[in-house]
């Protein structure tokens, strides 16, 4: 009895979560004009793909869609990297300011964004970086080193310091110990702390869109561009709510056993 209630209780959660999105799917396939019809409409079978092909033959969503993927594959490694280095870093010294020092970099990942608009802006702007990938890399980078530090650091305070003194006794410099020895042990947080990343750049819109205008515009940009003063087009933004959510929904699923490990390993002591 108690696991049959269990098994309803669980689907009935899924199918809580999963109703917006079965939704939006299927009206990326209505047409414009059922949108202003009855909600019977959405299950009389009048199914069609002219919103994908609005997508592909009247905006730039390709493009947009490589601006995407390439600014949180470079953001989310310069995050890791950079993140999981300082974290280590951090673990391992015994300065008096060290708490403060670590208490200030988490606290950047809660400050208001809207209050750095535009300081940001007027930086880009310095640096000739406007309307380039790099401006928003470098903005999604920033917002995920916090959160990186903070899943690496259940980590590295829990990894035995004798680890890297055996390899200091055999002369290994610590360059060589961080990515031989320290890395591949701890590479299930780091790939948590990715998968988040990932997630956090693939969805930011923010200071994606203060910075960029025609040749560096993200896919959360162009969903909000389907609102005009001439109306919205609810198909066109179905359909690119799909084509957001699709990529980030494979890679879950495929990452989801590294995100698990990555997010118990570090709650626990062994």
């Amino acid at each position: 009895m108690a696991v049959m209630l269990k098994r309803i209780i669980i689907f009935g959660l899924l199918l809580i979560t999963l109703l917006p999105l079965v939704y939006i799917l299927l009206n990326s396939f209505r047409p414009q004009s059922a949108f202003f019809q009855s909600a019977e409409a959405l299950f009389s079978g009048k199914f069609t793909l002219e919103n994908y092909s609005y997508l592909v033959t009247q905006t730039s969503a390709l493009q947009n869609l490589g601006n995407s993927l390439f600014i949180t594959i470079v953001s989310t490694a310069a995050a890791v990297l950079f993140g999981s280095m300082a974290s280590f870093s951090l673990s391992r010294l015994s300065y008096r300011f060290l708490i403060l020092i670590s208490l200030l970099i988490v606290l950047v990942r809660f400050y208001p964004k809207i209050s750095i608009v535009i300081p940001y802006y007027i930086l880009i702007r310095n640096l000739h970086l406007l309307d380039t990938t790099w401006s928003v890399i470098l903005a999604h980078a920033g917002l995920s080193l916090p959160l990186v530090v903070l899943m690496m650091s259940m980590f590295y305070a829990e990894l035995p310091k004798e680890v890297e003194e055996s390899c200091q006794i055999d002369g290994s410099p610590i360059g060589y110990t961080y990515f031989r020895i320290i890395v591949p042990i701890t590479k299930s947080g780091m790939a948590a702390a990715a998968i988040l990343s990932a997630q956090l750049s693939w969805n930011e819109f923010l200071l994606a869109s203060s910075v960029t205008s025609i040749n560096s515009v993200t896919l959360p940009i162009v969903i909000a561009g389907f609102i005009t003063d001439k109306g919205t087009n609810l198909g066109a933004m179905a359909a690119m709510s799909m084509v957001i959510a699709l990529p980030v929904i494979i890679f879950i699923f495929a990452a989801q056993r590294f995100l698990v490990q990555g997010l118990t390993m570090g709650s626990v002591k062994g």
